[in-house]
């Protein structure tokens, strides 16, 4: 796997992403596993780069694959599984006991199949000190909104990778809104690509985050640790 390294010892990005979706497409899981382990442990861990510039543009590449018809549906999903394996392995690594005090609940929205996108919020949440309550796919908006009322989280974040599903979005955003106390709406994912701040805002969420770093800062801004009595 020396050819994933940059001659200054970094991880060679571009590299990597291609080494990964070889293996995907190839239906290697072991190799998969294997080209993400390796970079990790040359590289000193550099998680968050591989969850942000590595799995979620390589499985993007996967679903053009499938879109243009050169892997099939079996292949698709084959992929996505072991993406969710990968991510679920580095975030063993990554995750550190909650210790802000803070509360956050993760989730797709009603319709969505994907939960690559919550998965890895879950994972830069949970690195950084938060509880995360993540529900993974299709979460219907009025079950949300229960389990909202019951939990208190401080914010709700709610990931849609495709437009088609951004109706459902609203309800949600509806239903969570009127909630006291009234969680921070942050929404994200592909979906959101085309769209801007100001359609998020008019279908009730409070932000509109694209990248899972950008959530953190925002969330430490937002929310200090809380200190113990």
């Amino acid at each position: 796997m020396s050819s994933t390294r940059a001659t200054n010892g970094a991880i060679d990005l571009p590299a990597l992403r291609v080494a990964y979706l070889d293996a995907l497409v190839a239906g290697d899981a072991t190799r998969a596993r294997f080209v993400i382990d390796d970079a990790v442990g040359r590289a000193n861990g550099p998680i968050a780069q591989l969850y942000t510039d590595v799995l979620a543009p390589v499985m993007e590449d996967v679903g053009h694959l499938w879109a243009d018809g050169d892997i099939t549906v079996g292949h698709e999903h084959y992929a996505t599984v072991i993406t969710q394996d990968v991510i679920s392995r580095l975030g063993a690594r990554w995750r550190r006991p909650p210790d802000s005090g803070r509360l956050a609940i993760v989730s797709a929205t009603a319709g969505e199949r994907h939960a690559l996108g919550s998965q890895i919020v879950t994972a830069f949440l949970e690195a950084a000190g938060w509880e995360v309550l993540a529900l993974g796919a299709d979460m219907p908006a009025r079950d949300l909104a229960v389990l909202a009322e019951l939990e208190r989280p401080d914010v709700v974040a709610l990931s849609t990778s495709l437009r088609e599903g951004l109706p459902s979005v609203a309800e949600s955003l509806i239903l969570l809104g009127r909630l006291e106390p009234r969680p921070l709406l942050v929404v994200g994912g592909r979906a959101w690509s085309d769209g801007g701040p100001e359609h998020a805002r008019t279908l009730g969420a409070d932000a509109l985050v694209l990248d899972p770093r950008d959530l953190v800062a925002l969330l430490q801004e937002r929310f200090p640790p809380v200190e113990d009595d």
